[in-house]
């Protein structure tokens, strides 16, 4: 089946004036240069329904209602650090299902973008003490090997494997920082 063009409101509705004035389904069609069958089913429609408009209700139903939608919004901008699969559960709590790639696509159409968050230092006294160590160890090495030390800024830099961070939805406006890495000696 090929793909139909939809006839403009205006010509639906001279269609319509000219069967109440007494015209037959081909004179009409003849008049207008448009299938018989097309003005049967536009006037069939106007009889059943009284008007020849597109009735509401066309077109798939979205799984998320607004209301779903505002709070998801809600729940991930009070919270950043809540994952799609958090806010599923949230959602069958409340008796909405959608999958998971459902809720990421909706919150993305709100300008909700899923990123790895910025790995803030933990400076701690457990770490200052720790680096106070680290360098009274370190105290009389040459500067050859403290040139390969990576120092890591009270940060625990992850070389082989993931950091075990979550994602974070951000509004698209703001920017990321990328983090570089680098495979050197790592120091505390």
């Amino acid at each position: 089946m090929g793909k139909t063009k939809e006839l403009p409101q205006k010509l639906r509705e001279e269609i319509i004036s000219s069967h109440l004035k007494g015209l037959g389904y081909k004179k009409i069609s003849k008049r207008f240069n448009i299938p018989r069958d097309t003005t049967g089913r536009i006037i069939r429609k106007f009889k059943t329904y009284g008007t020849a408009a597109n009735l509401p209700g066309r077109g798939r139903k979205p799984t998320i209602s607004s209301r779903a939608l505002s709070n998801l919004v809600r729940t991930a901008m009070k919270n950043p650090r809540v994952t799609a699969r958090q806010l599923q559960d949230d959602m069958m709590k409340a008796g909405t299902s959608a999958s998971v790639e459902t809720i990421r696509r909706a919150l993305n159409k709100q300008g909700l973008h899923g990123w790895t968050p910025i790995h803030t230092p933990l400076l701690t006294t457990r770490n200052i003490n720790s680096q106070l160590e680290y360098a009274r160890r370190n105290l009389d090495k040459t500067t050859e090997f403290l040139e390969t030390v990576l120092w890591t800024d009270e940060t625990k830099p992850e070389l082989f494997g993931h950091s075990g961070m979550s994602g974070v939805q951000k509004a698209r406006l703001m920017t990321r920082i990328p983090s570089p890495r680098s495979s050197t000696e790592v120091g505390h």
